[in-house]
């Protein structure tokens, strides 16, 4: 958006160009802020679903966060540590013959 400003400022330096630069970069700068806002109540409610034991929702949660910064330094990584518990419950399980308590919850 910057560079689109500047650039329409060099070929037309009008008081209306400037106020629509103006307010585009207003706008851009408005979108930033509630994209980060989301992406950080996504970031914790990730992370409180996985505090419950809600593996697979945290993940969907943290993958919501990729989508909407694809790259987001922490969600990759919450992720692949909710794959990796949900891996080793997964063994646990097989291993007890698929009975007990130790099946992850699913979220929904």
């Amino acid at each position: 958006m910057r560079t689109l400003c500047l650039l329409a400022l060099r070929l037309k330096d009008t008081p209306q160009t400037l106020d629509t630069c103006a307010a585009g970069t207003g706008l851009m700068i408005q979108l930033q802020t509630s994209l980060e806002a989301q992406v950080k109540a996504l970031l914790q409610l990730g992370d409180t679903l996985y505090r419950e034991g809600k593996l697979r929702a945290a993940i969907a949660a943290w993958r919501t966060v990729l989508s909407l910064s694809p790259e987001h330094p922490e969600a990759g990584a919450k992720i692949q540590r909710a794959r990796h518990v949900l891996e080793k419950l997964e063994r646990l399980r097989q291993r007890q013959g698929g009975t007990g308590g130790l099946s992850p919850r699913s979220g929904t």
